[in-house]
């Protein structure tokens, strides 16, 4: 299940529905009452108390480990991480999602780079006075 469980975490909005039916459904059925610190009187409680876990650990991963983690490495605040995926998701789905975070760490590196580069003063910059194309050579 943990591997169907990981391929439906690449569809966005339906990912929690799918997997969460297949986890009350093969629960359910199976006729466990209790596991890992996690007791039911029936098989089904035991499924829908493991589906609410599922949710606050798949909620809790998307909405603060995941932002969190990618925007420490991008260089992205995570209140700018989670505006990111959002924006990603609801302009282009799954593709926006994916390429949400690359593209706006890109941007965030380019910005970066303008300002500094912008505000800095030309002496910071040491930039010749003349660009080496403009110099004329000793021997031609």
């Amino acid at each position: 299940m943990g591997v169907i469980f990981g391929a439906l975490y690449l569809v966005p909005y339906l990912n929690v529905l799918i997997s969460g039916t297949l986890l009350v459904v093969v629960t359910g059925l199976s006729g466990r009452t209790s596991g890992l610190f996690i007791h039911a009187n029936s098989p089904w409680g035991f499924a829908v108390i493991l589906l609410l876990v599922y949710m606050a650990c798949h909620f809790t991963y998307d909405s603060v480990v995941y932002p969190r983690v990618v925007g420490k490495a991008v260089g992205l605040d995570p209140v700018v991480s989670m505006f990111v995926i959002f924006s990603g998701g609801a302009l282009f789905g799954l593709v926006g999602m994916i390429i949400a975070f690359p593209l706006a760490g890109s941007v965030k590196v380019i910005l970066d780079r303008l300002i500094r580069v912008t505000s800095g003063s030309q002496d910071a910059l040491r930039l010749p006075s003349v660009p080496l194309r403009h110099r004329t050579t000793a021997g031609g």
